[in-house]
C-alpha cells in the first residue's frame, strides 16, 4: 500500500486515513483503534455543534468559539494519540506506511 496522508496540515486525521484505518484494524483482535476513531468522531460532531451554536447565539459567541479552539486541541491530541498506538503495534511504520496485519490462529 502506499504512504497515506494520515494527518492534515492542522494535524487531525484526514477522512482518507480514517477509512483506511478502519478497514485495516478491523483484522485485528484489539479494537483500540477503532474505539478512538470513535473519540474523533464525537470531538468533530461537538465541533459542528459549537459551530451551530456561534450562528444560533451570537451573544454567547464568545463561550461558544472558546469551546470550539478547546475541542480543535483535544482532536490533534487523539489524532496524536492513534498515529503513535498505530506505530507501536506495527500498524504502520515510522514513514506512515501500514505494515502487513498480523495473521492470527483460528
Amino acid at each position: 500500500m502506499s504512504k497515506l496522508n494520515i494527518v492534515d496540515e492542522d494535524g487531525c486525521l484526514t477522512d482518507e486515513s480514517t477509512h483506511a484505518i478502519l478497514e485495516h484494524t478491523e483484522v485485528l483482535e484489539c479494537a483500540c483503534p477503532q474505539h478512538l476513531l470513535k473519540v474523533v468522531k464525537a470531538i468533530r460532531d461537538f465541533q459542528e455543534y459549537e459551530t451551530g451554536c456561534i450562528i444560533r447565539y451570537p451573544k454567547d459567541e464568545k463561550i461558544h468559539s472558546w469551546l470550539l479552539e478547546q475541542s480543535k486541541k483535544l482532536e490533534k491530541l487523539a489524532t496524536e494519540t492513534i498515529v503513535d498506538l498505530m506505530k507501536q503495534e506495527n500498524i504502520i511504520d515510522d514513514q506512515l506506511y501500514f505494515c502487513t496485519p498480523p495473521k492470527f490462529n483460528s
